[in-house]
C-alpha cells in the first residue's frame, strides 16, 4: 500500500483489457477539511466507483487506528473486498457491547433506580448519556485498537 498524505492506493493492480493498462485495485482517502472518507473500488467496466465509508462511532476510531498503526491490515481488508462489511462489522461490536453496558448501569446504579421510581424522565436521561459516555470509554480500546 502506498500512502501520500492523506490517500492510499493499493499497490495490488487490476488489468483493464479495453483501455490496456493497470490501475490500482483501490483507492482510499481522507478529506482534510471535512474528514469524509471515501473508498474508490476498480471495475473494469465502469473505472473507479466511489463509495462513502459510513462506519459509525466505533468503526470510525478503529480505522483511524488501522490507517496509523496497522496499515498492512488495512490493506488485507481492502483487498479482500470487504472493507464496509468489516467496518460495520466492528462498530455492531462496539454499540451492542454499549448498550449492554449501559443496561447493567441502570439496573444497579442507585441513582438511576430513585430516578425511575420517582419518575423523573429529566435524569434519567441525563444518567443515561452519562453511562453512554463511561461505556464509550470502557470499550475503546479494546474494540477500536485491537
Amino acid at each position: 500500500m502506498r500512502k501520500d498524505g492523506n490517500k492510499y492506493t493499493s499497490e495490488k493492480m487490476n488489468y483493464d483489457t479495453e483501455l490496456q493498462q493497470n490501475f490500482p485495485l483501490w483507492k482510499f482517502e481522507v478529506d482534510p477539511d471535512s474528514g469524509e472518507m471515501l473508498w474508490y473500488g476498480y471495475d473494469s467496466a465502469m473505472g473507479y466507483k466511489k463509495m462513502p465509508v459510513h462506519s459509525g462511532y466505533f468503526g470510525s476510531l478503529h480505522l483511524r487506528w488501522l490507517m496509523d498503526e496497522c496499515p498492512e491490515r488495512l490493506e488485507q481488508i481492502l483487498d479482500e473486498k470487504r472493507f464496509q462489511e468489516y467496518l460495520d462489522s466492528v462498530q455492531e461490536r462496539g454499540t451492542d457491547m454499549m448498550l449492554a453496558i449501559i443496561e447493567k448501569m441502570q439496573k444497579t446504579e442507585r441513582d438511576y433506580l430513585i430516578a425511575c421510581e420517582a419518575g423523573d424522565v429529566l435524569e434519567q436521561m441525563r444518567l443515561r448519556n452519562n453511562y453512554e459516555q463511561c461505556a464509550k470509554e470502557i470499550i475503546r480500546e479494546e474494540i477500536c485498537f485491537c
